[in-house]
């Protein structure tokens, strides 16, 4: 085949193929495109397809950090309005928010506003046990029943041996209660 002829061919292949690249041109004739490096490197590379690079858009850090600090102040705000208690957890706010992802730990460094809410928002376990012994609390006073340490263990879904700081908030309870 004649010089002129891998032209030719090449030429046809850029058209045919405008959004390939030049490894894509490589793939589809190793011969023509082997002959045309080697002997007119010039030419291809002068007459290759230009792929538009299309890359990745710049990410305003801030803007995003102040639009997922509303959602998640607003998914806060939904679960603490639920009927039982659900402990607040990074995985519970994002089962609220439209997009959960923004809340991995990767993305969360760039965030520092909702880092920081975040860090003043969740929960450790005693602190929601505590949140649940109030709720059990409100429920036992609605039903008129006795409150007893055992019933409001048993209400708020405690085991009988729990930290010291729930165990102290049941005794605060009970003997504002009595």
């Amino acid at each position: 085949m004649s010089w002129q002829a891998y032209v030719f061919f090449l030429a046809l292949l850029c058209i045919f193929c405008l959004q390939k690249t030049s490894e894509k041109l490589r793939v589809i004739d190793h011969k023509v495109y082997t002959y045309l490096y080697r002997h007119d490197k010039e030419w291809l590379n002068k007459n290759r397809p230009k792929v538009k690079n299309v890359g990745k858009k710049e990410v305003d850090w801030e803007e995003r950090d102040n639009n997922l600090l509303l959602e998640v102040k607003a998914a806060y705000k939904k679960i603490m309005e639920k009927e039982k208690p659900t402990r607040i957890t990074i995985y519970s706010i994002r089962r609220e928010i439209e997009r959960p992802n923004y809340l991995s730990k990767k993305t969360l460094n760039k965030l520092p506003k909702t880092r920081e809410y975040l860090n003043n928002i969740i929960e450790t376990v005693p602190e929601f046990q505590i949140r649940r012994v109030h709720y059990a609390f409100e429920i036992l006073q609605k039903e008129n029943k006795t409150i007893t340490e055992y019933a409001l263990k048993k209400a708020a879904q405690l085991p009988t041996h729990c930290d010291q700081t729930v165990q102290d908030e049941i005794n605060k309870i009970l003997s504002y209660h009595i």
